[in-house]
């Protein structure tokens, strides 16, 4: 009997793993999780004739947490994502910021960004600040530069420093963003 269920929780950790190795991120391990949760429960529960079920609930529980993970990094993705387009639709930020092309990284880094988390949403003439007042994650969105350029030469672009602060840790990134002929900002 013993063997037996070691067996079936190894069957069950090996289809968990599997199932989870094609995902990273939040949502690999709210996959991964589920998967582990839902497959471990059903071998404490049922009997050695039925266990092939417990390979079903494992692969359920990795949907269902997977979807769980998805919707954490979801509910920042929103908040950064309304912070970046109140920056880049500002053009007040960026009219004396204009230029010929994008800044060189030794320019950007000559400027540090603040490494402390901000406790508020807010705009000033320097950064787009966001807070998520669920997750306790937060970014800020600083201006650098605006162009013409992009692929056809013609487009306005704008190049923003971003420092996204996950659980207090601080992430910086550089990127550009070029407007495309219906309007809209695309990452260059």
């Amino acid at each position: 009997m013993r063997i037996v269920q070691s067996r079936a929780i190894a069957v069950a950790l090996t289809a968990s793993l599997t199932l989870s190795a094609c995902a990273t991120g939040q949502e690999g391990i709210g996959q991964a999780l589920g998967a582990l949760v839902l497959g471990g429960a059903c071998l404490a529960l049922i009997d050695k004739n039925h266990q092939g079920a417990c390979i079903a609930a494992a692969a359920a529980g990795f949907v269902v947490g997977g979807a769980i993970g998805h919707k954490l990094d979801e509910r920042d993705r929103k908040r950064r994502e309304q912070a970046l387009a109140a920056t880049l639709n500002n053009d007040n930020l960026w009219t004396t910021r204009r230029g010929q092309g994008p800044l060189p990284p030794r320019d950007v880094n000559a400027s540090p960004m603040s490494q402390t988390p901000p406790s508020r949403d807010s705009v000033s003439s320097r950064e787009t600040a966001w807070v998520n007042p669920d997750t306790q994650n937060s970014g800020r969105i600083e201006p650098l530069r605006a162009y013409v350029g992009g692929q056809n030469g013609k487009q306005e672009c704008r190049q923003y420093r971003e420092t996204y602060f996950k659980k207090g840790e601080p992430f910086t990134d550089t990127a550009v963003e070029c407007k495309n002929e219906q309007g809209n900002w695309v990452d260059q």
